[in-house]
């Protein structure tokens, strides 16, 4: 006897009171698989979309360090 898959992320969109049941966080992408459910994080985040980590893999003061690195003032002749 096969038994029917639950698409659970069809039934976080469908019923909202189950987000609690088959949590994925607003960064989080919900992918329905065989057996289950992943919440991968979206791309550039990193950490666990079930449950509600996922961060940005280069935060803000990553970037504007960076980006300060990147744009050295001209040198004047």
């Amino acid at each position: 006897m096969c038994r029917q898959d639950i698409d659970e992320c069809q039934l976080r969109i469908q019923f909202p009171e189950l987000r609690d049941v088959y949590p994925c966080s607003s960064d989080g992408i919900c992918k329905n698989r065989p057996g289950g459910y992943d919440c991968p994080c979206k791309p550039g985040m990193k950490g666990d979309g079930k449950a509600g980590t996922c961060t940005e893999k280069f935060p803000l003061v990553a970037k504007v360090i960076v980006g300060k690195l990147a744009c050295v003032a001209p040198i004047s002749e």
